[in-house]
């Protein structure tokens, strides 16, 4: 996945931010190869940018994913339904041509939770970059390639840096019970 064109913010945005997370149906593993994960990370990536939102953090698993946006001071709100449409749209096709598995209901479910103060942001943040850890895939998040932990470490102000892996993420509340193997994965 190519550096994004800007570095991560150091809050959250005037406007509002929100942590997304949507689920493969039947927590299926639908995005097994490396190049439809990065498909997935693409596709949520240019969605958001297409509406003028930033996205701040992304973690991509075969059967689903979560990431942080914001919107400017606008009623860019809004927006959030189209580029969850988008995205859901891109992949499903991706699924169906690349795949092989045209008809297969990909998307079974998503959720999107406002994040009202600094340090919930924070929180989230941190927890989203670690995801893959506390999924057991790796040992250190920017080991992930479909995570955007290694490009927050290497882009991000040092300073918010080490303020965001200082939150504590083991009370975050984000929909997160979707078991994620090696196996999952297809590995040359």
């Amino acid at each position: 996945m190519p550096d994004l064109p800007y570095s991560p913010p150091t809050k959250p945005s005037e406007g509002g931010s929100y942590v997304i997370t949507a689920v493969t149906s039947k927590k299926h593993p639908l995005f097994r190869s490396p190049a439809s994960l990065t498909f997935v990370c693409e596709a949520i990536t240019s969605s958001a940018a297409q509406f003028n939102w930033r996205v701040h953090a992304w973690a991509v698993f075969p059967n689903h994913y979560h990431f942080i946006a914001d919107y400017p001071p606008s009623p860019a709100v809004k927006y959030l339904r189209k580029i969850i449409q988008q995205i859901q749209s891109l992949t499903a096709r991706h699924v169906h041509h690349v795949g092989s598995r045209p008809g297969t209901q990909v998307w079974s479910q998503v959720w999107d939770m406002f994040i009202p103060t600094e340090r919930s942001y924070c929180a989230r943040l941190h927890y989203v970059h670690e995801n893959a850890v506390h999924h057991g895939l790796v040992r250190v998040a920017s080991e992930y390639e479909w995570c955007s932990a290694g490009w927050f470490n290497r882009t991000a102000d040092p300073e918010f840096r080490e303020t965001v892996l200082a939150f504590p993420n083991d009370r975050v509340t984000v929909k997160d019970d979707f078991d994620v193997k090696p196996e999952d994965f297809d590995r040359p």
